[in-house]
């Protein structure tokens, strides 16, 4: 076989030896898996089969081709230096992989190993043996990038990598990330650090644990092969410890791994602050005596509630409140005079302009009752793209009624103020202006009736001791009067002092009285001290024993206990006699000012000494009531508080 081309670069070589020379290489090489070919003048001569087949893609006509023209322009200038080394006698054997020159989108490679020939020959220069590398040589080539990626990432990722010799405790090496988030240099890692170096052994992050205890545990699972992932903390050069993530890949089969952390303090500690305030915001939230309602803005579709605001509107359930819609919580059509979507509208954008607006409203609850709702409402801009609103509302039909009571109590109380007012201006007039014309009545009627003696007739006598026995009613009523505006003014003032001894003083003023109704006084139970103002603890105390001496039963000896009795706070009195007693439709009317139960002349009195009586006792802070029944007695209670204090 002839495998010589027709090109012209090889047209003076004898045609007769060239042919011998192939036919001889023919039979040796023609069928040899290695590829082999022959140059003659840069030019191949000669290629077996296999070479024409490794080839085949991007030469099928290799024959009289030069030789560098197939491999890549950039290699050529490479072979062209072998072949002049060769020649020179300065190289004896070369041997590279090269890149095929092709236009094929196939990337091949091939193994070129060139030997000159070692005498001379008018057939060929050298000898040119082949293989198929492009596997051997891609795989290199990835293995190459692949060391070059993992040291790009090695030496400049964010991440810390260590390389952690877990039998000998000691840094094999670590990557810049390292040194800049734990302070230390290469020369410090070149020195060999160690865990106790690197790593607390407890920390306040992680109590109760034994951190060295812990990384030597790790030994047994990195010569297992496995990779794993834990929490961890370092220790900086500096001392400040740093919470990291952990990625622990064993290396090979020996007891080294590497470490991948990530530094999250910052992160850690921002969540577990986050953790706090969102703990201590909820219990805020589901403890707070408001309904607060969270929602969208503008459309304001409910995201949250509390329980207050499910206990307000009557529902049980987050799931189904948080459904309806703010129409379904308006009991009104018409709010504020415009139609309720608008109104709530209006006090959104208010709020969204303002940072806060107010509502008021009738509110319905999941029974179909209302109620009177009140609330604020604030424009949360956190989030500045889906700002959010939140409403603090508020049940207040109940304050509403107890402003309203108010209202109409301050009304009374105006007009029992405005009353009093005349009433004590009223005892000032009788003080000083009634006084007068009444005793000049008295005087002049008495005057009267002696200076014409004899010349009266019984009927006109029984005139005159009429006139005169009013005008002592009179100045009587007009006396008490008195004394019960001076009740109402006068100063209060709050002493310590023994009772028992204002009781014997009572007992002096009352003598005549005790001693011509043959009356008795008992007194049980005293206590040796108490606070109260005394004169007036004084007129209480004779208002109460006058009356249950003055109102006695006929035939029957009067007589009145006086008992304490002790209570957490107060002292109660009773004052307990034998009389006539009230009836029961009587005993809520008998404290009430001007109050008379019997015909005038039957008993003596002006009807204002049970109300002196109360007025004392609600100046000291305490109760009165009555207890009776008719012709058995009747007992007055009241209470005084213990630790009253001068206003």
């Amino acid at each position: 076989m002839n495998y010589l081309s027709t090109s012209g670069s090889v047209e003076n070589i004898g045609m007769v030896e060239a042919a011998e020379a192939l036919e001889f290489y023919t039979a040796l090489v023609e069928d040899h898996d290695v590829g082999i070919l022959a140059i003659k003048q840069g030019v191949i001569v000669f290629a077996n089969r296999a070479f024409k087949e490794i080839l085949a893609f991007a030469f099928p006509n290799i024959i009289g081709l030069p030789f560098l023209d197939i491999v890549q322009p950039s290699d050529r200038i490479i072979l062209s230096e072998v072949f002049n080394q060769f020649e020179g006698g300065r190289k004896e054997m070369f041997s590279q992989s090269f890149k095929v020159n092709s236009d094929s989108v196939e990337e091949a490679y091939i193994s070129i190993n060139i030997k000159p020939k070692a005498t001379p020959s008018p057939q060929f220069d050298h000898v040119v043996v082949s293989r198929i590398a492009t596997k051997r040589v891609t795989t290199h080539l990835k293995l190459e990038e692949l060391k070059k990626r993992y040291e790009l990432f090695y030496r400049n990722t964010i991440d810390g990598v260590l390389i952690y010799d877990y039998a000998n405790e000691k840094v094999i090496d670590a990557n810049d990330a390292v040194t800049k988030i734990l302070g230390y240099t290469n020369e410090d890692f070149n020195k060999g650090l160690n865990r106790f170096d690197i790593v607390p052994r407890f920390s306040e992050h992680w109590k109760g644990i034994d951190i060295h205890k812990e990384i030597k545990s790790h030994l047994e699972i990195v010569q297992k092969g496995e990779s794993f992932y834990r929490p961890g903390i370092f220790k900086d050069k500096f001392g400040e410890e740093h919470l990291v993530s952990l990625n622990i890949i064993p290396i090979s089969n020996n007891d080294q791994a590497y470490v991948i952390f990530t530094d999250r303090t910052k992160e850690i500690l921002n969540k577990k602050a986050l953790k706090r305030s969102e703990k201590d915001y909820r219990l805020v939230f589901d403890n707070s005596h408001e309904g607060i309602i969270y929602g969208e803005y503008p459309s304001f579709s409910i995201l949250m509630c509390n329980a207050k605001c499910l206990e307000i509107f009557g529902y049980d359930s987050y799931e189904e409140f948080c459904k309806l819609d703010k129409i379904s919580l308006m009991a009104d059509p018409i709010t504020n005079g415009m139609p309720t979507a608008e109104y709530c509208q209006f006090v959104m954008d208010e709020a969204s302009e303002k940072g806060i607006s107010e509502m008021k409203f009738k509110a319905l609850r999941k029974d179909g009752s209302t109620f009177e709702l009140e609330g604020k409402v604030k424009v949360d801009r956190t989030d500045k793209e889906n700002p959010k609103i939140i409403s603090f509302l508020r049940d207040v039909t109940e304050f509403n009624l107890v402003q309203k009571k108010i209202k109409d109590k301050n009304a009374s109380l105006k007009k029992y103020i405005d009353s009093n007012m005349e009433l004590e201006n009223f005892a000032y007039i009788a003080s000083h202006d009634l006084q007068t014309p009444i005793r000049s009545i008295i005087s002049f009627t008495q005057l009267l009736e002696k200076r014409l003696g004899a010349k009266l007739g019984p009927i006109e006598k029984e005139y005159m001791d009429f006139i005169v026995a009013s005008g002592h009613n009179m100045k009587s009523l007009i006396n008490d009067v008195l004394l019960y505006s001076r009740v109402n003014t006068a100063e209060i003032n709050f002493v310590n002092f023994n009772p028992q001894n204002t009781f014997e003083l009572l007992k002096i003023e009352l003598a005549s009285v005790v001693k011509e109704q043959s009356a008795t006084l008992n007194f049980v139970n005293i206590p040796p001290n108490i606070l109260a103002d005394q004169t007036k603890f004084k007129q209480l105390f004779l208002n109460l024993i006058t009356n249950a001496i003055k109102f006695t039963r006929k035939g029957v000896e009067p007589s009145v206990d006086i008992i304490c009795e002790e209570l957490d706070s107060k002292w109660q009195f009773s004052v307990v006699d034998n009389g006539i007693g009230i009836e029961k439709e009587f005993q809520e009317k008998v404290f009430l000012l001007f109050k008379k139960l019997h015909p005038i002349g039957e008993y003596e009195g002006t009807g204002i000494g049970l109300a002196m009586v109360k007025k004392i006792v609600e100046q000291h802070d305490g109760e009165i009531w009555v207890e009776s029944e008719i012709e058995k007695g009747t007992t007055f209670y009241f209470t005084i508080n213990k630790f009253l204090r001068n206003v």
